[in-house]
């Protein structure tokens, strides 16, 4: 029972941690996609 529940709680720690790790993900390619988008604009130009 107690391995059930171990388990468990392993599993919301690794659902967090996901969740936390896309949102730091998604922030950080917005951030360098800014500049990206600025650079390609003067190379076109």
């Amino acid at each position: 029972r107690g391995f059930a529940a171990e388990r468990q709680r392993g599993l919301l720690i690794a659902e967090k941690l996901d969740y936390i790790q896309s949102k730091l993900l998604q922030r950080i390619f917005r951030v360098l996609s800014r500049p990206l988008e600025k650079a390609g604009m003067w190379i076109n130009e």
